[in-house]
């Protein structure tokens, strides 16, 4: 039940993040080009962005399992988050895809995409002293054991 609360609040968090991203960035490119009558967001394009801000939450529940590397976590959690896009987006029909160069296209903005992000995470983590510190870097917090006998 921790998890899926976890899951749940996060999902709501990210949502919320990525439909201000969208409506700022909306708001920018209609004051530059007029391109949009209003900006707005329909609720069925809310959904998919609630749908995949849940999978990313979920997805993020990978990074927390300590007993792999590092590198393969990132390694899982980027996968699932690509395969989460391509389907959620493709699905919902805002990607349309027609053969392998617009699968490629997908692919690479998505790549760039998380690697951008995840730069600035993982910059920011270890900039609060959060990234890195595992088992070997971590003080103890306890006095060390001494033997009493």
């Amino acid at each position: 039940m921790k998890h899926f609360k976890s899951i749940l609040a996060n999902g709501c968090v990210f949502s919320t993040v990525i439909t201000l991203i969208a409506s700022v960035v909306a708001l920018i490119v209609d004051r530059a080009e007029g391109l949009f009558k209003e900006v707005s967001l329909p609720v069925s394009q809310f959904l998919v962005i609630l749908a995949f801000s849940f999978l990313i939450a979920a997805a993020n529940r990978i990074l927390t399992v300590r007993r792999m590397h590092a590198a393969l976590r990132l390694l899982i959690h980027y996968a699932a988050l690509l395969v989460s896009f391509l389907f959620i987006f493709v699905l919902a029909g805002n990607l349309k895809i027609t053969g392998a160069d617009s699968i490629f296209i997908a692919v690479f903005l998505f790549t760039v995409l998380y690697a951008a992000a995840m730069a600035i995470v993982l910059s920011l983590l270890s900039a609060l002293g959060l990234f890195g510190k595992g088992k070997k870097g971590r003080k103890a917090t306890a006095e060390p054991y001494k033997n009493r006998f």
